[in-house]
């Protein structure tokens, strides 16, 4: 399983390694998207365990980004 905060670190590095400029702040609004949870939420949240479901969402909307779609479309 895992945390929050471990999708977001894993969201962060896969758009960093595409030259994302704003990676941090992507991951953090993608893994929010997917998780169903505000920002603030998903911060406060982020050394709770996430469900299969919430890692599954974040993997597809991480993979929408990198194939270009503008993270204000996703």
């Amino acid at each position: 399983m895992k945390t929050y905060s471990d999708l977001m670190l894993d969201a962060r590095k896969a758009l960093m390694r595409e030259g994302i400029q704003a990676a941090q702040m992507e991951a953090r609004l993608l893994v929010s998207c997917a998780s169903g949870k505000s920002v603030s939420e998903l911060l406060r949240d982020s050394n709770l365990y996430t469900t299969d479901d919430v890692v599954r969402r974040c993997d597809e909307l991480i993979g929408r980004r990198l194939k270009g779609e503008p993270v204000a479309y996703i």
